[in-house]
């Protein structure tokens, strides 16, 4: 019995130590890897129907399966408190990452990005695209 327990306990350090191991290393690789940001923000037409800002969204979500996207991100703005710094006017934010400029530029031809801009054009009034390169 004793021995079974000491098992459960060795098998038990064993399996936390791998997973904070593989945490510790994915955080310190992502870190490392050098990757292409492409930051949207978006300013929807404040009288969207419910069934136009679904469309929307459902774009937004198509954009994140284009094959160069290596990351991707979808957000509102925060409901932190307001500061003169921050400007939360946006409606929709996107946050996507590539291996480098040719992956971004990939993904600007990649026919569902295409077909996104021209099936959603009309329910944005702003968009507003910070491109950057990781340190």
């Amino acid at each position: 019995m004793k021995t079974l327990i000491v098992k459960v306990i060795l098998c038990s350090m064993l399996g936390l130590a791998t997973l904070f191991s593989v945490g510790y290393t994915l955080k310190t690789q992502n870190k490392k890897k050098k990757m292409m940001a492409h930051i949207v923000y978006f300013w929807a037409k404040p009288d969207l129907s419910a069934a136009d800002k679904q469309k929307f969204e459902a774009g937004l979500n198509s954009l994140l399966k284009i094959k160069a996207v290596k990351m991707g991100y979808l957000g509102k703005p925060s409901t932190t408190k307001p500061r003169e710094i921050v400007d939360n006017s946006f409606t929709h934010s996107m946050f996507l990452f590539f291996d480098d400029v040719k992956g971004h530029d990939a993904y600007q031809l990649d026919p569902i990005h295409t077909a996104f801009a021209a099936a959603n054009q009309q329910f944005w009034t702003k968009v507003i695209v910070h491109d950057s390169d990781t340190m």
